[in-house]
């Protein structure tokens, strides 16, 4: 009998834990911890619309349960710098496929594998009215695994890799251990930190800005370097909310505030 009471009551705590992730699985935009993937698909059929600071706008589409297709623009298109019509562009786009994760139960808890590709594009534009122009672009098709892990509902580890093959040279490696805690059934805290070695980064406006020496990030050497982003996150049926802060390695050490909202349907 004391045998058959532990088995069931096993049993419940097992089936909790499959519920509880279950339905973690299927909060908004949990297919990202941040930015960087999560084997989460989310539900059959749906999908969700986010921005963030107003230049980062992405989507997604969970198709019939098999995979996700992901697109996200981010940028500056056709901004007025002064009265002689120079005007700039400055964006990159990243599109995405991820298949359905592989599911596995490890030390009584799940665990989480995906892979997919990545197709990505950043263009940087200046245009005068006499047409003259300044214009540098990246191009590259990146395969990524990514996995994550839940323990008691409350701390779930993530470890998204990737390689890419690169338009202009080389290839390009992303190494992102990140780690969500979960403070309550709609609060999270979250961070992600980026090791690579690429030759560029996006967003140049951005280096310009922020760089104390107003020089564009060029990794010639291909050194790896790193930086993050953390935060916390408030999910609600529908409904994400980021507040992050981006440590960025251009920046000298400055911090940039981003402000996110989603909505799933």
């Amino acid at each position: 009998m004391k045998r058959t009471m532990i088995f069931i009551l096993t049993a419940l705590a097992f089936s909790a834990i499959a519920v509880l992730a279950a339905d973690f699985s299927e909060q908004p935009f949990t297919e990202k911890l941040i930015f960087s993937e999560t084997p989460e698909i989310g539900k059959k059929w749906h999908g969700g619309l986010r921005t963030t600071d107003l230049i980062s706008y992405e989507g997604y589409l969970n198709i019939n349960g098999w995979a996700t297709v992901d697109f996200m623009l981010t940028g500056i298109f056709g901004l007025k710098m002064d009265s002689n019509g120079v005007e700039l562009s400055d964006n990159f786009k990243i599109l995405t496929f991820k298949s359905r994760p592989l599911c596995l139960t490890v030390k009584n808890a799940p665990y989480k594998l995906a892979g997919g590709l990545k197709i990505y594009r950043s263009d940087f534009n200046m245009v005068d009215e006499s047409d003259s122009l300044i214009a540098t672009n990246d191009r590259s098709t990146v395969l990524f695994l990514t996995q994550g892990y839940l323990l008691n509902n409350k701390h779930y580890f993530n470890l998204f890799t990737s390689l890419s093959s690169r338009e202009k040279s080389g290839s390009t490696y992303y190494i992102v251990p990140g780690y969500r805690y979960r403070l309550s059934d709609r609060w999270n805290m979250g961070i992600e930190y980026y090791m690579t070695n690429t030759l560029y980064l996006p967003m140049k406006i951005f280096q310009f800005l922020f760089d104390k020496d107003k020089l564009d990030f060029f990794n010639t050497d291909r050194n790896m370097f790193s930086y993050m982003f953390y935060g916390f996150q408030y999910t609600g049926e529908h409904v994400r909310i980021d507040l992050n802060l981006a440590s960025h390695v251009t920046f000298q050490y400055f911090i940039m505030p981003m402000i996110g909202f989603g909505w799933n349907f």
